[in-house]
């Protein structure tokens, strides 16, 4: 008979269905945004200063670093998350990539310096400022329009700012083994520092927005004394010069170029010795002079 089948009377098995997951709670989906303004907070505390070239502080990398690893991870347990080591892992990609590539992003031509540049002109000049924010594009126009506005920054700002100035200009003729003898012969006899690296164009950037600025704070302008500043310049060149070449047209041009930079040297170090104060005015000397001429 059917009902004495030893197969009929083996029971069936049924497939037990997975428990359901019970719907979250209004309090898991509040802290679910909660937890999301907090990594877009430390996002932004890091991303913001990396990008714009100013340099993170170490306590900040440190909280940054434990933000990008904690919230993540707390947001996949809220949220139930499968794999939630995936959300910590992506929190740590994303802190290391602002932290290495961050540099390279702000470094680009027309970047965090020029923006930076523009904005120490807005406290100082800010009509000059307004004309180099239209043409920030275009570097032949903004030369034009910077380098007016940098001899008047030079003109009256504190001497410290201008001897940091001159000293990084100075530097840009320095290599790891010593002087950069061509580089120096051309600015010895008048031909300039001609094109400058992408690396020393930055630094000069960031210095010049350095001097800009301390131009524009300075509560009393520093001033050219044309007496003290002449008498300073003939007590160097006395020094340097005795026998008066520097005074005879005829024999600077008779200069080779090895020896024109060696009086140049010899000019600045004798510079570089003197106090900060006199060295400031002796370049506000040679900068009235350049502009007379």
């Amino acid at each position: 008979m059917a009902e004495n089948d030893p197969e009929n009377l083996t029971p069936q098995w049924i497939p037990e269905k997975p428990p359901e997951t019970p719907p979250r709670s209004t309090g898991s989906r509040i802290a679910e945004v909660l937890l999301w303004f907090a990594v877009i907070g430390t996002f932004a505390a890091v991303a913001i200063p990396t990008l714009a070239g100013r340099g993170v502080e170490q306590r900040d990398l440190t909280s940054g670093l434990i933000g990008f690893l904690l919230w993540p991870f707390l947001l996949a347990r809220v949220r139930r998350a499968e794999n939630p080591w995936i959300y910590p892992l992506a929190g740590l990609v994303l802190f290391f990539g602002l932290i290495f590539v961050g540099p390279m992003v702000r470094a680009r031509p027309g970047g965090a310096e020029t923006d930076e540049l523009i904005a120490a002109l807005e406290v100082f000049e800010p009509e000059t400022a307004r004309r180099a924010r239209a043409i920030e594009k275009d570097p032949v126009r903004m030369k034009e329009v910077l380098v007016p506005a940098m001899f008047r920054a030079m003109q009256i700002a504190p001497d410290a700012a201008l001897v940091e100035y001159r000293d990084a200009h100075f530097q840009l003729i320095s290599t790891a083994n010593g002087v950069n003898r061509e580089r120096c012969a051309d600015i010895a006899t008048g031909r300039g520092l001609g094109r400058m690296s992408f690396q020393e164009q930055l630094q000069m950037a960031r210095v010049t927005s350095r001097l800009i600025r301390a131009a524009a704070a300075s509560p009393q302008p520093n001033a050219l004394d044309p007496e003290r500043a002449t008498a300073l310049n003939q007590q160097v060149m006395l020094t340097v010069d005795p026998e008066g070449i520097a005074a005879d047209p005829a024999r600077v041009a008779a200069l080779s170029r090895e020896q024109a930079c060696e009086f140049y040297l010899r000019t600045v170090r004798a510079i570089r010795a003197l106090p900060p104060a006199d060295q400031a005015q002796i370049i506000r000397l040679g900068l009235q002079q350049k502009q007379a001429n």
